[in-house]
């Protein structure tokens, strides 16, 4: 009997840790795959905006795409296990624990992520330390909106699972993202327009 629930003990343990090792697989390539589509709406909305000669494909740099992977596998990876321990050591599900999970999140967790992008990145673009010590903090600092940010975890940690936080989190990222990015370009091409109605250089050229 006692060899019975040994037996079971470690076929549940194998169990879990292949559950933990699967979502921590997927989180990270989900993430990596999303930082790729981002990069290639990003170059094709520059693209656009600039109106450079030549097809998409010419003009596309592919090594970008290679980069945003390996930036998307690192905050996948750290992402996923940032959630693992606030779920493990704040645990209890009411009001006063998911308020101080959020804060944590968002003052502790969510500077560091945007240290460890903009230091990973730099290093991949080839920058030397102190060019990226010298963006950091304002880089590290430059919150998003705070009530979109906010709101966006409470409903991560009150009615999410553990394993969705991660792809949840930057989905909504993501989407803000393309809006922002959406918006910079549109005003960059319509002031090339402008500039070109007015015969004017453009600043974009």
């Amino acid at each position: 009997m006692d060899i019975f629930y040994s037996d079971l003990f470690v076929e549940q343990h194998a169990t879990e840790q292949f559950f933990v090792l699967t979502n921590f697989a997927v989180d990270v390539a989900a993430i990596g795959g999303l930082l790729i589509f981002w990069e290639i709406l990003a170059q094709t909305l520059k693209k656009s905006s600039r109106r450079r000669g030549g097809t998409w494909l010419q003009n596309f740099r592919f090594y970008r795409l290679v980069r945003s992977f390996l930036v998307g596998l690192m905050l996948g990876g750290l992402n996923h296990m940032w959630y693992r321990i606030l779920d493990t050591y704040l645990h209890e599900f009411n009001i006063p624990t998911l308020i101080m999970k959020v804060i944590i999140d968002q003052d502790s967790g969510a500077p560091f992520m945007r240290s460890c992008n903009l230091f990973v990145t730099s290093v991949l673009e080839g920058h030397s330390l102190s060019t990226i010590y010298h963006d950091w903090k304002p880089s590290a600092l430059n919150k998003p909106d705070w009530r979109i940010m906010y709101t966006t975890q409470f409903i991560n940690f009150f009615y999410l699972q553990s394993r969705t936080r991660t792809i949840y989190v930057h989905c909504v990222a993501f989407v803000i993202n393309c809006y922002l990015l959406y918006k910079r370009y549109a005003a960059q091409s319509n002031a090339h327009a402008a500039d070109s109605v007015h015969g004017r250089p453009s600043a974009t050229d």
